[in-house]
């Protein structure tokens, strides 16, 4: 007859949990910590590494350390010039402050009438830039310190010899280095993106790799710095992450504050980034039709959307753009439309294909009256 052993008895360590006491309680801990310090320096690799990238095409391109400051500016054509010439503007002014009155005051863009700049055509990234550059020149003056260097370009051919400067003294050199180091956070982004979605680092470099693999496809910031993208698309897909983070795990005043952060630069820095978002608050729609995401956490997510909005419409004095959009009849709809069925939730589990319908119908109503009521024209 078999003899029935005991099991080993396990001692509890003084965490009162199941662990030997032969094995470190810290053990688990220690090993994600080194993990998620991975996961950092593997984010900072891939940043990094667009941003040389996109510099290099660049430079590759152009020959941008070899050109005159007057050859660098003519490189930004088409609008890229204008946006350039505003930061230039706020670069050569007397102050900051006299350079932003310029800017809103602004009579030689469209002669003879007064304009106001800011709010036209998104110039906060040529705000904080100009702002930051004329901050490290004064700090490296105080200290002086050395911000770029010059030198003589022979070019033959019977062309004149040209001061070229390289450095991040020299305005062009500072705004094109700006645009590429914050261009690194779409590779990082995607990194994060891919490894959070699918728990795991190999997952993230593969979403990196593929993103060189389609560069030309991906994006045109290598070509074209001074667009309004430039500057949105990274605050964008940061926003979308955050958007990912709150429907898989749930939000809390942190990541809801992040949004609406996200959401508000992302309008300031592009005057089409409504669309965009029209084109995300339709997908988070969809979600709910396809119940893939509970009914109240919508309704939070669009009134933060709707919280930006108003935000992003007074810090762009008022742009009229954004309160006659599409984007902003459709927010207001949707949240009429999701607090009238919050009374009803119980029978839109029983009878989802009548509320689908009911849903889509009364979205087209009042989405085509809110439209009347914002764009009367």
């Amino acid at each position: 007859m078999a003899r029935k052993s005991n099991p080993r008895p396990v001692r509890k360590n003084g965490c009162g949990d199941g662990t030997s006491l032969h094995e470190s309680p810290h053990k688990n801990t220690a090993w994600k910590g080194i993990w998620a310090s991975f996961a950092v320096v593997l984010t900072c690799v891939s940043g990094i590494a667009n941003m040389v990238h996109i510099s290099t095409l660049f430079e590759n391109d152009r020959h941008f350390s070899h050109l005159s400051n007057l050859e660098r500016e003519m490189t930004f054509r088409t609008e890229m010039g204008l946006y350039y010439s505003y930061y230039k503007t706020l670069v050569e002014a007397p102050s900051i402050v006299e350079g932003v009155y310029s800017l809103i005051y602004d009579n030689r863009t469209e002669y003879p009438d007064v304009i106001n700049t800011m709010s036209r055509f998104n110039l906060y990234p040529e705000l904080v830039m100009a702002t930051t550059f004329r901050a490290y020149r004064d700090i490296a003056e105080r200290l002086d310190l050395s911000t770029r260097t010059c030198w003589i370009v022979y070019r033959g051919d019977n062309l004149p010899d040209a001061e070229s400067c390289e450095g991040l003294g020299d305005p062009p050199n500072f705004y094109v280095t700006a645009v590429f180091l914050w261009n690194g956070l779409v590779s990082a982004g995607l990194f994060v993106y891919g490894w959070i979605l699918s728990g795991s680092l190999f997952s993230g470099l593969i979403t990196v790799l593929c993103f060189f693999y389609n560069h030309g496809d991906s994006t045109r910031v290598q070509w074209t710095p001074p667009l309004r993208e430039s500057f949105a698309y990274p605050l964008f897909l940061w926003q979308m992450l955050i958007t990912t983070l709150v429907l898989r795990r749930g939000g809390g005043s942190q990541s809801y504050a992040a949004i609406t952060v996200l959401t508000v630069a992302f309008h300031l820095c592009w005057q089409f980034a409504q669309f965009a978002l029209l084109t995300q608050c339709v997908a988070l729609f969809a979600c709910l039709l396809l119940q893939q995401v509970s009914l109240s956490r919508l309704r939070s997510l669009l009134t933060l959307h709707l919280i930006a909005l108003i935000i992003a419409h007074v810090l762009l004095f008022r742009n009229e753009m954004l309160l006659t959009s599409l984007y902003a009849s459709f927010l207001l709809s949707a949240i009429a439309v999701l607090l009238i069925f919050a009374l009803y939730s119980q029978k839109f589990e029983k009878q989802q294909v009548s509320t689908v319908g009911t849903f889509i119908l009364i979205m087209s109503i009042m989405t085509h009256i809110f439209g009347i009521f914002c764009c009367p024209n």
